[in-house]
């Protein structure tokens, strides 16, 4: 281990990452999700985690420079404890090991006691416990990952045996209930009715009771409706029409039917799930011909408000994380624009709830945006702005130099054009604080808050992936798969 003075990036070449990009694209028909768990088994098997080294007096400021090539780093987490004081709780993947930061007393606490991929920590609504999946070892059908369930401040974590190959983690947004989708390790269960051992939505009452919610068998994806009662629902091949089913119990009730041509029996069209408004309707994708080029480049997204009711087109997005995010006060956001780059045709949109209308952000037409996030009292988004490419590499060196030129923006919803938020260079993947005074995102590898108090932004923990492997998918990189905040 080699103590950091510094923060090098490194650059180990025109790579792509550490995982080829034509083998993520025939993963992606078994859900971005699974893709990132296969992601973070990569990374894990990559790397020999180091010790932790943890700074106690302040943290590095200002925006992360280009990155430098042929730098070492140390395998184990740079973390600032100091800087993120009364600032809540983080947890965060580093080299493949989940840790969790609490800001209320500064202590630093590692979750996983190996470095066997694990992704996706995502806090209860009431900040008392932490999910997360680790990932099974590679393999032909590998791709799903085992739940996890731990308190917030990481101690008593145990695997929640009773749900197998998990993925689609969401916490109730108004009980500490989870709910996972399991899937079987033969996807080939959920094409006919003769299948076996489908997948299925399960919900999971802290610290592991679990129980299958009836009537989705076949499910691949779900959302929470905003009052937690209910849980809407899709699976694959015939069984992808969008259903919504009571959490209490119930027969499920048909919103969409999954759009179907007899002239082409052999073709399907399941819809994706990915947002329940408030006081709205369920935004869904259709995934066209169930094809994974097109799903790639991205798919129709529609909002539809009752069952059978008419599903009004709002745009074509990717299905990644980021590209739709609601709000409490009657708008949401897209990412409008087809092509699987990461730089190519992006653009942010604001969304009318109430009628569907949907307007770009103001930004040069040299320029793409992406990653936007509401404030909690949905009066200010952020996104982020970035140079628009014609295409060209993906390997390593390219895509740290595209993110390197992000940079953060925030607009008042009815007030004025967008304005920089300062010293933020390389910003991705915002996020607010429970209060909306704070804004917390990734940068360079790291994690860094801007606090209310000072407003200049301060780095708290990098890195997150291995230095110079990036797990890059046509430059697109799942950041938010590698934190989750909590904060009051």
């Amino acid at each position: 281990m080699s103590l950091l003075t510094g923060r090098p990036a490194g650059d180990t070449g025109d790579t792509g990452g550490t995982t080829d990009p034509e083998a993520l694209f025939k993963e992606a028909k078994r859900r971005e999700r699974r893709r990132r768990a296969l992601i973070g088994v990569a990374v894990a098997a990559a790397v020999s985690l180091g010790a932790v080294i943890l700074v106690v007096n302040s943290g590095r400021t200002a925006a992360p420079p280009a990155p430098a090539t042929g730098v070492g780093r140390s395998a184990g987490p740079v973390v600032h404890a100091v800087a993120f004081a009364h600032h809540g709780l983080l947890a965060f993947v580093s080299s493949g090991a989940l840790w969790v930061l609490d800001g209320s007393d500064g202590s630093l606490r590692r979750v996983t006691t190996t470095g066997a991929g694990a992704v996706d920590p995502v806090f209860s609504a009431d900040g008392r416990w932490l999910a997360y999946l680790v990932a099974a070892p590679p393999g032909p059908d590998s791709g799903g990952a085992q739940l996890w369930l731990a308190r917030s401040d990481g101690t008593g974590a145990r695997p929640v045996r009773a749900v197998a190959q998990a993925s689609d983690l969401s916490w109730s947004p108004t009980a500490d209930v989870l709910a996972a989708i399991e899937s079987p390790a033969d996807t080939t269960a959920n094409s006919t009715p003769e299948g076996t051992a489908p997948s299925a939505v399960w919900l999971v009452r802290p610290p592991g009771t679990a129980r299958m919610l009836a009537g989705t068998a076949h499910a691949v994806h779900c959302v929470w409706s905003p009052d937690g009662r209910e849980i809407a629902f899709a699976g694959a091949y015939r069984f992808g029409s969008l259903s919504v089913v009571a959490v209490a119990g119930g027969a499920p009730v048909v919103w969409f039917p999954a759009p179907y041509d007899p002239a082409y029996p052999d073709a399907y069209n399941p819809t994706i799930p990915t947002r329940w408004l408030p006081g709205a309707g369920i935004l869904f994708w259709i995934d066209t011909d169930d094809s994974a080029s097109l799903e790639a480049d991205g798919l129709p997204l529609y909002d539809v408000r009752a069952p059978g009711g008419r599903a009004v087109l709002l745009g074509t997005t990717l299905t990644s994380t980021g590209s739709v995010t609601a709000e409490l006060g009657g708008h949401f956001a897209i990412v409008s624009g087809r092509s699987r780059y990461a730089w190519q045709t992006k653009t942010v949109e604001i969304c009318a709830g109430a009628s569907d209308v949907c307007t770009a952000v103001a930004a040069p037409a040299s320029d793409v945006t992406v990653d936007p996030s509401w404030s909690p009292d949905g009066g200010t988004l952020t996104f982020v702005e970035a140079p628009a490419l014609s295409g060209g590499s993906v390997g390593q060196s390219a895509v740290e130099g595209w993110y390197a030129a992000h940079s953060l923006w925030s607009v008042r919803i009815g007030g004025g054009p967008p304005t920089a938020v300062a010293g933020t260079g390389g910003a991705s993947a915002p996020v607010w604080s429970g209060n909306g005074r704070s804004l917390l995102y990734e940068a360079g590898d790291g994690l860094w808050l801007v606090p209310a108090s000072s407003r200049r932004p301060v780095e708290i923990v990098s890195p997150l992936f291995p230095t110079g492997g990036w797990p890059s998918y046509y430059a697109q990189v799942d950041w938010s798969g590698q934190f989750d905040w909590w904060s009051s």
